[in-house]
C-alpha cells in the first residue's frame, strides 16, 4: 500500500493490515516527503523500531489498538521523529503517559488529552488516560472496526461487481475510496471524543457506513 500511495500524500492510512513490523516499510513511508500523519491503528505491532528519523515531517501518529505490552519501549523511536506532535498510544496509566511526556517534550497532545497532563494523584495513577475523563470502564467492550469487518464488506461488494460483468473491474478504486474515507472520518471523529457512549455510536455509525458504497453500486445498477 505504501508503493501505491503517491509520494505527495501527506497522510497514510494502514489501520487493519496485520502490520506486526513497520522497519521493511520505512524506505516507502520515507520516500513520501509530506507524509505528516501516519495511521497504524488496530494491527500487530508489539513496537516500533528504535530509528524513525527518516520521517522528518510526521507530526501524527496513531498506533493504538496494538498489542504493545510496555509503551515505555517506544520511547527511543518516538523520540527519533523530530516533528513528533501528536501521539495515540493504547491504552496506558497516567504514570506511564508522564514518562511518554517527559521524553517528548515537543508533543502537544496524547490520546487526544492537550498537554501538559494534569497533576497526578494516587487514585488515578493506574487509570487508562482515555477513560479517566469518562469514568466509565465499559469503554473496554466498545465495539471495534476490525479486517474482518472491511472483508465482509469486500465480498458484498464483489458480489455486486459480478452483475456488472466485465465492467466491474472498473468499480475497485471506488470501493478503495470509499473505505479510506470511512475511516478518515472515523478517525477525526473520535480523536476528541471520550464518551464511551458516542464512541460506541460513532463506531456502528463507520461500520454502517461501510455498506453504503454496496448499496449505491446496487442501486445504480437496477437503474
Amino acid at each position: 500500500q505504501c508503493r501505491a500511495r503517491s509520494p505527495m500524500a501527506d497522510t497514510l492510512y494502514l489501520e487493519y493490515n496485520n502490520i506486526d513490523d513497520i522497519k521493511p516499510l520505512l524506505p516507502h513511508m520515507a520516500a513520501m516527503e509530506h507524509l505528516t500523519r501516519l495511521y497504524l491503528f488496530g494491527n500487530k505491532l508489539t513496537g516500533l523500531p528504535d530509528d524513525l528519523s527518516e520521517l522528518v515531517s510526521l507530526d501524527t501518529l496513531d498506533i493504538s489498538n496494538n498489542p504493545i505490552a510496555d509503551v515505555k519501549q517506544l520511547i527511543p523511536g518516538l523520540s527519533s521523529l523530530p516533528q513528533l506532535r501528536h501521539l495515540i498510544l493504547p491504552a496506558l496509566s497516567r504514570r506511564d503517559a508522564e514518562v511518554i511526556v517527559a521524553h517528548l517534550p515537543n508533543l502537544e497532545s496524547l490520546n487526544g488529552e492537550v498537554l501538559p497532563l494534569s497533576p497526578t494523584t494516587d487514585t488515578d495513577a493506574h487509570v487508562p488516560l482515555e477513560l479517566e475523563h469518562s469514568g466509565a470502564a465499559e469503554s473496554d467492550d466498545l465495539p471495534q472496526l476490525s479486517r474482518d469487518d472491511i472483508n465482509d464488506v469486500a465480498v458484498l461488494f464483489d458480489a455486486v461487481k459480478q452483475l456488472y460483468g466485465s465492467a466491474g473491474d472498473d468499480l475497485s478504486g471506488r470501493f478503495d475510496a470509499h473505505v479510506e474515507t470511512v475511516l478518515q472520518r472515523m478517525h477525526e471523529r473520535l480523536r476528541d471524543v471520550r464518551d464511551p457512549f458516542v464512541r460506541r455510536s460513532d463506531l456502528l455509525a463507520a461500520k454502517h457506513a461501510l455498506y453504503d458504497v454496496c448499496f449505491t453500486g446496487a442501486i445504480d445498477h437496477a437503474r
